[in-house]
């Protein structure tokens, strides 16, 4: 074969360098792009908190000015049912979604993948706990109510992201904290454990708008929707947040998409990415030496 087009009796690291590396450089940021790209990504990282920090606000309001606010252990069936209404606004807005940006966009500067997985587990967990009080407090309204189970479209919509965050926060606690298989099968499990998580997250979101919907409907009872009465508080705050609502889920996948993982370097910075390939024509050997003589090739 000609000069270049096999890796074998060379130095690895060197043909690694050389057919790769070097052919990114020019490719590579300029300090400017470079300082563009991170004001950029500081705006995906902060447009999701500026959208639940509001969401949160307009449903506080919503509670204490239309519902007459909410106290543990009060009878009126209104304010049991607000309790429900602020355990799910926190679980999927807030807590689910730093869950999946700590991967992306943590609150804190670390690079510890470890300390990152330890995070997102106890986030999952407090995702459950207020799932559990969420759904409590739903049983006691309709028991208090007498109402039907299972009639409406959020009923159906929120016992399937439910159905589903129990379905994949014991298999991801399983294969990533308890069970012994080995860091390549974990690697196989990733994308079925991201497809899931990310699903639960949109299923929720879509479930927490549909109970918007619904509430929508009851605040606005008796009333025709003509004229201004069409557009009091309660209406008004309520359809803001289930914009929000999705604005959240845009912003977050975006993020996902857009935003490197944590402990991974960008693409277009001063990693070398080198498909797998290429390792193929060094053999196991030349891979071995190569990786530890180029730290930066990914």
């Amino acid at each position: 074969m000609g000069r270049g087009g096999s890796g074998r009796g060379r130095n690895p690291a060197v043909y690694v360098r050389r057919r790769y590396c070097e052919a990114d450089r020019p490719a590579m940021l300029t300090a400017a792009a470079h300082h563009t790209m991170k004001a950029g990504h500081i705006a995906v990282a902060a447009a999701p908190r500026v959208i639940w920090v509001t969401s949160l606000v307009l449903m506080l309001t919503f509670i204490s000015m239309c519902q007459g606010g909410f106290l543990f252990g009060v009878s009126s069936s209104e304010k049991v049912l607000s309790v429900h209404y602020i355990c799910m606004s926190i679980a999927w807005p807030i807590v689910m979604t730093e869950a999946l940006l700590i991967y992306r966009a943590p609150l804190f500067s670390t690079t510890n993948t470890r300390v990152i997985k330890v995070v997102h587990a106890v986030l999952q967990t407090l995702v459950g706990a207020f799932i559990t009080v969420a759904m409590v407090y739903a049983v006691e309204y309709k028991h208090g109510s007498r109402g039907a189970h299972f009639w409406s479209v959020h009923a159906w919509i929120g016992a399937g992201a439910i159905a589903l965050y129990c379905l994949q926060y014991p298999l991801g606690l399983y294969v990533y904290v308890l069970s012994s298989m080995t860091p390549s099968r974990k690697a196989e499990f990733y994308q079925y454990h991201r497809f899931l998580g990310l699903a639960t997250y949109i299923a929720g979101l879509v479930g927490g708008i549909s109970g918007l919907m619904e509430t929508q409907e009851f605040d606005m009872a008796g009333l025709l929707f003509v004229g201004p009465q069409s557009y009091r508080l309660g209406t008004m705050l309520l359809a803001a947040k289930a914009f929000l609502s999705l604005l959240l889920g845009l912003t977050v996948t975006y993020a996902w998409v857009v935003l490197p993982q944590v402990g991974k370097p960008a693409r277009g910075s001063e990693a070398c990415h080198v498909p797998s390939e290429a390792f193929v024509v060094l053999g196991q050997v030349g891979k071995a030496q190569a990786l530890e003589a180029c730290p930066e090739v990914v």
